[in-house]
């Protein structure tokens, strides 16, 4: 039953261990012992019947530009690590039966809904949310992979709930209506999504007859409507689908928790053992053909005002090479960003600005049939017009490229670099989501081999030139499975032109979508003038990477007062003496440097062991968001920073060297620079340096301010962005709004920039923190090159700006409601906000527990049972201080008035569901979230992150996590009551309720007609002018600055300065 397979090839970072079995019917599983998951005391493996959530398992907190947000908390290494699987089925959207379109989609959703042995339908998400997880599953065209993950301890309930899938579903009677509806609302969030539609452009225009002729997504027309007007029985074929293409041969598992590998096999035979077998393995659909016929252009209405141009190859399937990696080769070249680039070359013309190569990661453009080659082009207004015009000009200068190095021939060293960055990577990988590593490895047997189960993506063992130029080959004008795809906002003048460029253009629509596009065959006399052997000078390879790291040593050995102090002896974890599970160990960085416009952080990684680094840079100006035309000219500046040092960013950036400028409205800019620590400090003083020495190049201006402009006139075109974004504007006391920007940014020329680069600079403090292999000794070099490179310009740390909440009156609901900016969307959003006040310990441990006891029932009964839309979500937030919490729904079907009627009848039930709960399931919800916020750092990057927002907010509180812990410890069942009574409760007379309604058309019309129920608060204020309302509004007092937090750190700053290069910062420890 059990066959051992060749040993699995691991990263040398990588604790864990692994062994793949197969067990007797054919179902493949790999097991994953992660030693540093520690269990709690008894390994308790519980496998009672309670319920689980598909959603997150505490407060998500958002990271939205104009807004705080605090969930990263205390920089705790903490015990807790979470257990995960996944289980990949292999049968897709291309097994879905014509007469039920979207079937395999549709059942993916039907197995959530109770089995045999669990039957009833929220089990198992019931379960996970009380136990700290979570699940989803996803569809693919070959392939639908579901996934958990949950505390450590309960694995084995969780497993055993997520067997029953695949055992004996019962795919209920009377849940099938319901979620199809389901389905139907997801389909219908993604109607105007450019990319969604793109894809069903794909499947719609193939060969009829062809296995992408299909319609994957479903909607309850495909998958109930019709087949029922057919006299089709929707369960039978449910149930016969199931039985027809699921079976454990097609089945692949992956089980990751703390337990032995061979008590994590004994489970996986115990519960896996029943499921059917007999249909044989995943279906091998490479005889298929290719899909489209070629030698097309298709012309796309585009929902976004864009230009955006694909030019698609296609390639066979090419999985059974990936050691080979000859696409990547391409794609690497194709799409590269450097000097003598495509894109250089188009952004020199000032055509383009963007450009990516390849064959993405998804089931439309790899899967078992074909493998699509796209390279998409984001075009400039100049770009889509040159002539001959519909962007096809840059189209053109794309094949002299792909003319460039089927000239040159393949390059050794080109693939080389590609080997050893790839080595290094894999080397050096990094821990991620638990649930995310399951889900990756489930598919990885259907396509590599087992000892490549984990390093896969990283190979580059087989040189092969020849391979290189038959796809190279395969990509030239005349190429069989040529295909170009066009979106554009200009759909109407692009028809008209098409008919000129091309002989034979007609109309045809996509039913699905329900729009019109153009199709038009590419004809000889366009072909032949993209086959013109000559090369424009500007096209050529691109340089040796420079930024390539060589030294790789670990700086984890250092002088601490005279003494070597060995890694690991410095970042500890309390036990106590009874063995109990241990408390967090909260790092706290040093602080070199505290003067006069200069503050520096540090911290020596000595836990993750890896030659990396991360650098934070807060540049802090009075100037940055002063006014609207302040908030644009910050914006130009920094994109032309970024535009000017593109070039090399990028070679950084293919070398694992990330970099990026980010605003902070109202406070500040960030620099962030992260990577591989060799060359970091050389990339971090060319992005610092452009700043300081800023000057405008007039074309590149047109080029950049084009594409702000278009990204501001884009906002806000999705529902639940659009109410997210006036729920944030509401609450700031001092952000501009994104239309008042948008006016002054269509004004702005070079010189107005060049200025405010220069009033910028005038006056600003640096606040520095560096995490990772660099010593304290480089650390305070580099902010002090850094400081002196930005002139002598200063700003004092307590003269900066802070970010203030403004305060919504007690016992008020305040209503904004506005039209969907798309007048195409159908779809209706709305966003409840409850604001409680300012984040203490205690208030913020009530708001978190609260948040995570009403998650699950909230989706429960809004999503599931009553079918409200596909997206439901409730939210704790962190807005500038102030703790709330809001409800978010997003419809097709019902108006925001029902929505806020339901959300109110659900706030109302769960005060009753509080009321009967028991005090065992209280004990759940609490020890999930203290789990929650024990949960180990999976990375460098997170701890880093973990302890800058405390730096960047200006708190220094390092140790919250601790605090929460020590406060949700202490609450009652009694404390939580009395605190949803004040705040949420519908009978509250004291709650503060913010409502924002993002209503499409046809609800508008609706709502129009029928009355609205009076609301449950005394006051009631219907906000018209949201500025002017927004101005007259109070303001929370400000957190402010943690001084007492700051002073006791800087106290330890001269003994710190004594022994510079043996910083690990102080170690605090709580139980």
């Amino acid at each position: 039953m059990t066959e051992a397979d060749k040993k699995i090839v691991k990263s040398p970072k990588d604790k864990k261990t692994y062994k793949r079995i197969q067990l007797h019917h054919g179902l493949t599983c790999l097991l994953i012992h992660d030693p540093e998951i520690q269990l709690a005391q008894g390994e308790e493996n519980d496998c009672d019947t309670e319920e689980g959530s598909n959603d997150e398992s505490s407060v998500d907190e958002e990271e939205e530009e104009g807004e705080e947000s605090d969930e990263e908390d205390g920089d705790a290494q903490a015990c807790v690590k979470k257990a995960a699987a996944a289980m990949a089925v292999g049968v897709g959207s291309f097994s879905d039966p014509l007469e039920m379109q979207g079937l395999s989609h549709y059942l993916e959703h039907m197995l959530f809904m109770g089995s045999e042995k669990f039957p009833d339908e929220n089990e198992y998400e019931a379960y996970l949310t009380k136990h700290g997880g979570f699940s989803n599953a996803f569809t693919e065209l070959d392939y639908t992979v579901y996934h958990f993950d949950v505390k450590s301890e309960f694995l084995h309930g969780a497993l055993d709930r997520f067997a029953q899938f695949f055992v004996a579903p019962l795919c209920k009677e009377n849940s099938l209506e319901r979620e199809v509806e389901s389905v139907d609302s997801e389909f219908s969030s993604v109607l105007q999504d450019d990319d969604c539609r793109g894809y069903q452009l794909l499947f719609h225009t193939c060969k009829r007859g062809h296995l992408y002729d299909r319609f994957q997504w479903g909607n309850k027309k495909s998958l109930w409507t019709e087949p029922r007007e057919k006299g089709l029985d929707i369960r039978s074929e449910l149930m016969k689908h199931y039985k027809n293409e699921y079976g454990a041969e097609r089945m692949s598992l992956v089980v990751l928790g703390g337990e032995s590998l061979e008590t994590l096999e004994t489970w996986v035979k115990e519960m896996f053992e029943a499921v059917p077998r007999g249909i044989g393995p995943m279906v091998d659909r490479a005889d298929a053909g290719y899909p489209f016929e070629g030698q097309k252009m298709y012309i796309v209405p585009s929902v976004k005002d864009q230009h955006r141009i694909g030019v698609s190859f296609q390639l066979p399937n090419i999985g059974k090479l990936y050691k080979k990696k000859a696409e990547d080769y391409v794609s690497h070249l194709v799409g590269h960003e450097g000097p003598g680039s495509l894109l250089s070359a188009l952004k020199a013309k000032g055509w383009a600005v963007e450009c990516s190569a390849g064959i993405e990661d998804s089931c439309f453009s790899m899967n078992s049939c074909v493998n699509i080659f796209e390279v998409s082009l984001t075009l400039t207004d100049a770009g889509f017009a040159a002539a001959p015009g519909l962007g096809l000009a840059p189209v053109k200068m794309l094949f002299q490229y792909l003319e460039m190095l089927r000239q040159a021939k393949p390059q050794a060293w080109v693939y080389e670099e590609l080997k050893s960055i790839g080595e290094m990577k894999f080397r050096f990988q990094e821990e991620g989501d638990a649930a995310d590593y399951v889900t990756r490895l489930s598919t990885a047997p259907f396509y590599f081999d087992s000892e490549h189960t984990l390093n896969s993506s990283y190979i580059y063992e087989d040189w092969d030139p020849e391979l290189v130029e038959d796809t190279l080959s395969r990509m030239d004008a005349n190429a069989i499975g040529l295909r170009i795809d066009l979106q554009t906002k200009q759909f109407e003048e692009s028809k008209e032109l098409a008919k000129k460029v091309f002989d034979g253009s007609e109309l045809g629509h996509e039913p699905w979508f329900d729009y019109n596009y153009m199709v038009a065959p590419l004809n000889e006399e366009i072909r032949k003038s993209w086959m013109e052997p000559t090369i424009p000078d500007c096209l050529t390879l691109p340089p040796r990477n420079p930024y390539i790291p060589q030294d790789f040593a670990l700086k984890h050995l250092q002088q601490e007062n005279g003494e070597v102090v060995e890694k690991g002896k410095v970042e500890t974890q309390a036990v106590d003496d009874e063995g109990a599970q241990p408390g967090p160990t909260i790092l706290i960085p040093s602080l070199l440097c505290d003067e006069s416009g200069l503050r520096v952080w540090h911290k020596l990684d000595g836990i993750y062991e890896a030659p990396k680094t991360n650098i934070f840079i807060k540049l802090s100006s009075l100037v940055a968001y002063a006014t609207a035309r302040d908030a644009s000219l910050l914006q130009m500046m920094l994109g032309l920073c970024a535009e000017t040092l593109n070039e090399e960013s990028y070679l950084a950036d293919v070398a694992g060297l990330h970099s990026g400028f980010h605003r902070h409205p109202v406070t500040s800019v960030e620099l962030r620079i992260s990577g591989y620590n060799d060359k970091l400090p050389l990339l971090t003083m060319s992005l610092v340096k452009a700043l300081a020495s800023f000057k405008v190049d007039p074309q590149m201006f047109s080029t950049v301010h084009e594409v702000a402009v278009r990204k501001c006139e884009n906002m806000n075109m999705r529902v639940d962005k659009h109410t997210n974004y006036l729920r944030i504007y509401t609450l700031s006391a001092d952000t501009w709004d994104h239309l008042e920007v948008l006016d002054e940014l269509r004004s702005l020329t070079p010189s107005d920039v060049e200025e405010f680069a220069a009033r910028f600079l005038e006056s600003i403090h640096v606040e520095v923190f560096v995490h990772g292999n660099t010593t304290a000794e480089e650390t305070l070099e580099l902010s002090r090159d850094v400081r002196s490179s930005l002139g002598s310009g200063i700003l004092e740390a307590s003269e900066r700006r802070v970010n203030r909440c403004k305060m919504l009156s007690e016992g008020t609901r305040y209503l904004h409601k506005v039209g969907t900016k798309n007048n195409e969307e159908e779809n209706s959003g709305i966003e409840v906000y409850f604001q409680f006040g300012p984040s203490t310990d205690r208030e913020k441990a009530l708001a978190d527990l609260v948040d995570q006891m009403l998650m699950e029932p909230c989706y429960n009964i809004l999503r599931t049972l009553e079918q409200l839309g596909y997206i439901v979500d409730s939210c704790g937030r962190l807005t500038y201080g102030v703790l709330g919490l809001s409800f978010s729904v997003i419809s097709e079907k019902y108006t925001p008035v029902h929505l806020e009627e339901r959300i109110d009848a659900f706030l109302q039930h769960f005060e009753e569901m509080l009321r009967d709960m028991s005090g065992e399931e209280f004990d759940e919800h609490r020890d999930a979230l203290i789990s929650e916020n024990l949960e180990k750092d999976r990375n460098l990057g997170q701890a880093s992150v973990r302890m800058w927002e405390h730096i960047a907010s200006e708190q220094y509180d390092f140790d919250t996590r601790a605090r929460q812990v020590a406060e949700l410890q202490s609450l009652t069942m009694q404390d939580v009551q009395e605190w949803y009574a004040l705040h949420l409760s519908p009978n509250s007379v004291s709650r503060r309720r913010l409502v924002i309604d993002v209503v499409c058309k046809q609800h508008w019309e609706q709502m129009e007609t029928n009355s609205t129920p009076p609301p449950s608060e005394a006051n009631i204020v219907e906000i018209s002018n949201l500025r002017e309302f927004r101005e007259n509004l109070p303001v929370h007092p400000s957190p402010g600055r943690n001084v007492a937090s700051i002073s006791g750190i800087r106290s330890g700053l001269a003994r710190a300065a004594m022994h510079p290069r043996g910083s690990f910062g102080r170690v605090m420890r709580f139980r």
